[in-house]
């Protein structure tokens, strides 16, 4: 195993740290501007999206977007909010990738043809549903997920 050339600037590593530098900048300019909000309720609005931005309120100041509620959420760094939306982001792509694939993986078997053609009958929800549930149930996109918490947390009257 070999360490990525992040080193030499023309590499695909090189270039894929530059290119996460940048979005962690613009998502920085995100978060700094959420909070400008935040802190001045006058620029706030009272339903999502009249203001044409992301930092919308409800009547009952409940915040709408994610990155309103993550900034307004007490105990996270900007470097956790970046990292959380950067899972978000790329970690959908990839279990929506390795559900797709599944799906046509399973679809593509002859003894499935049945099925195929129950599919194809665009009113046929319940089938497209409960085929959709099987796949997912069969074949995980994402089967593990490994969490850690900062500190004791209490559930159920139990302390982990």
């Amino acid at each position: 195993v070999s360490a990525p050339l992040t080193w030499i600037p023309w590499s695909n590593a090189a270039k894929a740290v530059r290119a996460r530098g940048r979005i962690v900048q613009a998502l920085q300019k995100l978060i700094d501007k959420e909070r400008e909000t935040l802190h001045h309720p006058i620029m706030m609005t009272t339903s999502a999206g009249e203001d044409g931005g992301g930092s919308a309120a409800s009547s009952e100041n409940e915040p709408t977007s994610l990155l309103t509620r993550l900034v307004s959420t007490e105990g996270f760094t900007d470097a956790e909010i970046i990292d959380n939306i950067l899972t978000i982001i790329f970690g959908g792509s990839d279990t929506t990738a390795s559900a797709a694939t599944s799906i046509w993986m399973v679809l593509s078997k002859p003894e499935n043809k049945v099925v195929r053609q129950g599919l194809q009958q665009y009113s046929n929800y319940a089938l497209t549903d409960k085929f959709c549930k099987n796949i997912l149930q069969a074949y995980p996109p994402a089967p593990l997920a490994i969490r850690q918490t900062k500190g004791p947390v209490a559930i159920g009257g139990d302390t982990i």
